[in-house]
């Protein structure tokens, strides 16, 4: 697990520092209670409820890439931990009558925990109903198309490009823009050759996914060629596709790999964003995705 939570350091370093923090100032400041006067029943319960919360944070960390929801989630069970902690110190220190900061500190971090824990639990479900959503894409293209990627999850080229002429064609019926991001990772020549081609694939793997979990559920995705992947967003405007490969971009860079051997492997991408430009039949709009394609790769490229 150590290795997981190494993405996490600042954060379980900072929650150490406030528990380390509250603990001596509860201790210096109070007097230890004799043990006869001790309540082991609740201090008991009261210890393992914040053991518990602390396994369920170091778990979330493990299991989880850096990103919004493991933010909220980290700071929800943290605050959680906090209030659960002072709660349990309690019952072991009495503070003077003038000390009264623990009375405020246990219920606000608590509730402050419980609240953004709600808005993390929220934001997860909708990561995994666009999850959810890929994977029966991903079934459908089984069936039908047999055109899924043999790398990531996400279609070809190919069944991108013919999906991509109908959902043109809808849009500019509806009067709606198409923006087309292309993605183009830094380095990637170097990851196969200073690690081998097994973890260069689990990279892209991992970058495809990454891609899947941050667009919306009606824009296509596909891996174009090596480790170039193509977005089209329906009705999008310049502004709303620079803002989405902003985020693309910073999803992919904030969560760093390792590989099997445990070093870790911070990834870098670029981006750019091209409007597709009217059509009136599809061959046009093909040969429109298509130059777009190649204009983007040499945009973005060194």
């Amino acid at each position: 697990m150590s290795m997981h939570l190494k993405p996490h350091r600042s954060s379980l370093v900072l929650l150490l520092i406030i528990t380390l923090s509250i603990t001596a100032a509860i201790w210096f400041t109070g007097t230890p209670k004799p043990v006869a006067a001790l309540h082991r029943n609740d201090l008991f319960a009261e210890g393992a409820s914040a053991a518990l919360v602390l396994c369920w944070y170091l778990l979330v960390l493990a299991a989880r890439p850096r990103g919004r929801v493991t933010t909220l989630l980290g700071v929800g069970l943290g605050s959680l931990f906090v209030g659960m902690w002072t709660d349990a110190l309690d019952e072991l220190v009495t503070l003077p009558a003038t000390t009264g900061w623990t009375d405020w500190l246990e219920p606000s971090a608590s509730l402050l925990g419980l609240l953004t824990i709600t808005a993390g639990i929220y934001l997860w479900h909708r990561e995994q109903l666009a999850l959810n959503h890929l994977l029966r894409t991903r079934e459908s293209g089984v069936r039908d198309h047999f055109q899924l990627d043999g790398l990531v999850p996400m279609h070809r080229a190919a069944y991108f490009r013919e999906q991509a002429v109908d959902l043109v064609a809808q849009q500019r019926r509806a009067g709606a823009p198409c923006a087309l991001i292309a993605v183009d990772m830094v380095g990637f020549h170097a990851i196969n050759a200073r690690h081998g081609f097994d973890e260069g694939d689990r990279v892209l793997n991992r970058v495809g996914q990454l891609l899947a979990l941050n667009l919306r559920p009606t824009d296509l995705v596909c891996r174009d060629a090596g480790d170039r992947f193509s977005v089209l967003l329906p009705a999008t405007d310049q502004a709303m596709g620079e803002a989405l490969a902003a985020e693309l971009r910073e999803a992919i860079e904030a969560t760093p790999g390792y590989t099997a051997a445990g070093e870790r492997l911070s990834l870098q991408v670029r981006t750019a964003v091209h409007m597709v430009p009217a059509g009136n039949d599809s061959a046009s709009i093909v040969n429109a995705i298509a130059a777009m394609h190649r204009r983007s790769a040499a945009t973005i490229r060194p």
